[in-house]
């Protein structure tokens, strides 16, 4: 909704122009050759009413005077600035919400904030993760779209609703404030775990005209490698029936953005152990849980303390 002065400064710029218009300053501008330019003759400026010299075109029989003062027409031209400006800003953060509703984000989640993540009465363990993730979303790289940044993961292995994914949806909306409108990808994508999974198996179940139209697994592991930001939640949190199929699917997934040099933000239930187990490492190969901690920077960030949900009731 427009303010008074956003009112005002569009009917200023509507009356310059205007002027501009009955001034002949686009002629002024053209400067074509059939353009004869006369002697000009003392008037009144047609916005402010002050006394100028004001120049004159001729083109065949018509005569334009542009009899607007250099000061009112320089009005003109900042006004002009300030509205495409606004006009700018305003497609920006309209494009930034379209953005926030369909980067997957669930709406219990949309109006969360890092400042609505009440830290009176929880552990220190749980503040020094507030802030360890205010920091991260803060120095995200948005003009280099998240390469080459670290990721993060939270983790908490014997606690339940401690805020881990109040934390990581944070991090997706503070991304997408800073974030200038470049075109193109989205820059945040949220999914939790037992999402991803139901999209891909749901690909199998295709019929033959849906393959030809909607995403497959292929697809859809290299929507999770190639977005900017990745944030899955809840890693771990069930039991998976078919653990070759979890491991080889986040292996990818992993694996692809370390090859793409870009960053995950990931919560879980499960200690670096738990986590190795779950990612199919083992004494002898624990090779995806050392790539991910290396692109963490070299550690994860634990989160276990008293559950927010009781604490709000």
């Amino acid at each position: 909704m427009r303010s008074r002065g956003d009112e005002e400064r569009v009917e200023a710029a509507r009356r310059i122009g205007e002027a501009r218009l009955r001034s002949g300053e686009t002629l002024k501008k053209l400067d074509m050759p059939f353009c004869k330019k006369l002697e000009p003759i003392e008037c009144q400026c047609l916005l402010c009413g002050g006394t100028m010299l004001a120049d004159r075109w001729q083109a065949g029989e018509n005569i334009r005077t542009l009899s607007t003062c250099p000061a009112c027409l320089e009005k003109a031209d900042e006004i002009q600035r300030q509205k495409a400006g606004a006009e700018y800003m305003e497609e920006i953060a309209n494009r930034r919400e379209g953005y926030r509703e369909k980067c997957g984000i669930l709406p219990k989640f949309q109006p969360v904030r890092f400042e609505s993540y009440k830290t009176e009465g929880l552990a220190i363990q749980l503040v020094k993760a507030l802030k360890k993730a205010r920091d991260y979303a803060d120095s995200f790289p948005v003009e280099t779209v998240g390469v080459g940044y670290k990721s993060l993961v939270l983790f908490s292995e014997s606690s339940w609703g401690v805020g881990k994914t109040h934390l990581a949806c944070s991090i997706g909306h503070r991304v997408l404030d800073l974030w200038q409108g470049k075109p193109g990808l989205c820059p945040v994508r949220f999914i939790s775990e037992p999402q991803l999974f139901m999209d891909i198996t749901g690909t199998y179940n295709y019929s033959q005209d849906e393959r030809a139209t909607k995403p497959s697994e292929t697809d859809i592991i290299r929507r999770m490698i190639t977005v900017p930001l990745l944030i899955l939640d809840d890693v771990g949190k069930r039991k998976p029936a078919d653990p070759r199929f979890v491991q080889r699917v986040l292996f990818s997934i992993i694996d692809g953005r370390y090859n793409y040099n870009r960053p995950i933000v990931m919560t879980a239930n499960l200690n670096p152990e738990g986590l190795a187990r779950y990612l199919g490492g083992g004494d002898s190969d624990e090779a995806i849980l050392d790539r991910l901690i290396g692109m963490c920077g070299g550690g994860f960030t634990r989160m276990d303390g008293q559950s927010k949900r009781r604490l709000a009731k």
